[in-house]
C-alpha cells in the first residue's frame, strides 16, 4: 500500500511539472535581438522585455517614462508613456517646444533631422535607421506641467541578446 501512494504521489509531481512547463511556454516569449541605450546624464534609466525606460525627476507629475526600444535590426520606437493608474493623465500636462528629434550615426558628421510630430502623440514615433548602425539620438525638451524636460541624448546600439517577457493569458 505504501508504494502505491508514492507512486502515485510521483505520478502527480510529473503531471504538475508538465502542467507548470506547458503554462509557461505559452505565456513566456523570448526574442532575439534589440536597441541597447547608454546612460544619460541626469535621467534614470531602466530596461525591460528589450525596451530601454528614461525617467527625468518632475515634481507634482504622474509616473512618466520616455521609451526606446526596437526588436527589429533598423527599426527604433521613440515614446513617451506612463506607468500611472491612468495613463493618459500624462497627456494633459505635456508642452512640446516643436524642437526635431536628431539623430547622428556613428562615423558621420551630419546630424538626420527628423520631426518629432509621432513622438508627441501616446502612440509614439517609428524611426527608420540603417541596421546594425550605432547612433546618437537626442530628443527635444518639453514641459510637463511647470516641470522643464531637458532634451534627451543617449547612445544606441544593437545587441543579438536575447531577451523574455512575460504574455498575459488569453
Amino acid at each position: 500500500m505504501g508504494n502505491r501512494i508514492t507512486c502515485l504521489g510521483s505520478v502527480c509531481i510529473r503531471m504538475s511539472c508538465i502542467l507548470i512547463l506547458v503554462i509557461l511556454s505559452g505565456c513566456y516569449r523570448i526574442y532575439h535581438g534589440h536597441y541597447v541605450a547608454a546612460e544619460a546624464p541626469a535621467w534614470k534609466k531602466s530596461e525591460y522585455a528589450g525596451g530601454n525606460f528614461f525617467r527625468y525627476p518632475t515634481k507634482h507629475t504622474p509616473d512618466w517614462y520616455i521609451s526606446i526600444a526596437g526588436n527589429k535590426n533598423g527599426k527604433v520606437r521613440l515614446s513617451i508613456g506612463s506607468a500611472a493608474y491612468d495613463p493618459g493623465a500624462i497627456w494633459k500636462l505635456l508642452n512640446f517646444s516643436g524642437d526635431p528629434i536628431r539623430i547622428l550615426l556613428q562615423g558621420s558628421k551630419e546630424w538626420m533631422v527628423i520631426p518629432a510630430d509621432g513622438f508627441q502623440f501616446p502612440c509614439g514615433l517609428n524611426l527608420d535607421v540603417p541596421a546594425s548602425a550605432d547612433f546618437t539620438v537626442v530628443t527635444p525638451s518639453f514641459k510637463i506641467g511647470e516641470n522643464t524636460v531637458p532634451e534627451l541624448p543617449t547612445h544606441v546600439h544593437w545587441s543579438n541578446e536575447q531577451f523574455g517577457y512575460w504574455v498575459p493569458l488569453q
